[in-house]
């Protein structure tokens, strides 16, 4: 995504970063690896394998910063900050809380920029 690889570092050096992905095992396996060998500052990866779970909410969030592209992922889950992230679609069209467009405005908000 557009400057994630500027933002995210400085995001990495004030939090701890985890990613919570939804999807198949074997996606899942292979966004393991690329996030390993991309994201070295990344604390961890969680893969929430979707024939188990219809959403995040299976992942303890709470006190943390969730940042996700999909209302229902952000409604379910418990965490005590939710960001929207990216453009409006279908999926969190009806999400009325903070939204960030782009990863400079997440710098921005987390008062990493």
């Amino acid at each position: 995504m557009d400057n994630a690889e500027d933002i995210i570092p400085l995001i990495a050096a004030k939090y701890d970063i985890h990613i919570v992905s939804h999807g198949f095992s074997p996606n899942l396996r292979l966004k393991r690896v690329w996030v390993e060998q991309h994201m070295p500052y990344v604390k961890g990866f969680i893969g929430v394998n979707l024939k188990e779970h219809s959403d995040k909410s299976c992942v303890d969030t709470s006190g943390a910063t969730f940042i996700d592209d999909t209302a229902n992922n952000l409604d379910t889950c418990n965490a005590s900050t939710k960001i929207c992230f990216g453009d409006v679609y279908p999926w969190n069209e009806k999400w009325n809380d903070i939204r960030c467009s782009n990863w400079y405005d997440v710098g921005r908000y987390l008062g990493v920029i």
